[in-house]
Parts: C-alpha cells; structure tokens; sequence
C-alpha cells in the first residue's frame, strides 16, 4: 500500500462455538478493529459465527456473507483473531481458505498483539494454493 493511496479493505471474521459468548466477541472485535487501524487497513465489514462447530463448514451463516461480499466488493485482507476461528480441524480450515481464495482473498492476518517494527502474521493463501498444487 502506498503512501499516497487510500487504505486498502479488510473484512473481520469471527467465530465462537457457544452463543453466550458475548464477552470474547467483543474482545476479538476490538482486536480486529486494533489490528486493521494498526496496520493501515481500513476495516470495511465484519462477520461472525456465533454457537459454530469450528469442526465443520456447515451452518456458518457469516462466513457465506463474508464470502458474498468479497466476490461482491473486491477484498483481498481477511482478518481473524487466530487460525482456531476459521476452524479447529484440518479437513474444515483447508476447505474454508480454498473458499477464500477461490473468492478473491489473497491474505488472512491473525490479529494477534505485535510490537513496533515486527512483522505482522499472515496466511499468504496465493503462495498456501500454489504449494498445493505442487
């Protein structure tokens, strides 16, 4: 992102497994928020799961509005909290990025606390896809 240029759009996504879990999401919401204005993205939308399995892609009401609105509106940065809120098995969390790419994101950022000068976390899916081809 250049100087001169307008932020750049990221989405949120998050999921927790109970519904009474109003507390932690509003933690990781505010972390998201933290993130994307710490590192220059503009936080366009976020979308959650609330009461999900993160053992299964069924029943995932935001993440299918997620994705909509990624074909819809060009986004390429999704940030989460951390990879066990895309999913907590391997079956689910590789079927989900290979969702995120196929729509047009390139980048999941993991909102987690970094200090001055480190380098934020990222899944680059573009280079996770082109490994899996091999």
């Amino acid at each position: 992102m250049s100087d001169n240029s307008a932020p750049e759009s990221a989405i949120g996504y998050i999921r927790t497994a109970r519904r009474d879990a109003c507390d932690h999401f509003e933690v990781m919401h505010k972390a998201i928020e933290k993130y994307a204005s710490r590192t220059g993205y503009r936080l366009e939308a976020s979308f959650h799961d609330d009461g999900v399995s993160g053992m299964t892609t069924a029943d995932r009401p935001g993440m299918d509005a997620l994705l909509q609105h990624v074909l819809l509106h060009d986004v390429r940065i999704c940030i989460v909290n951390d990879v066990g809120r895309i999913a907590r098995s391997w079956p689910a969390f590789f079927t989900i990025i290979e969702e995120l790419h196929r729509c047009g994101v390139d980048e999941v950022h993991l909102a987690v606390e970094i200090d001055a000068g480190e380098t934020p976390k990222i899944l680059n899916l573009a280079e996770f896809a082109r490994t899996a081809d091999r």
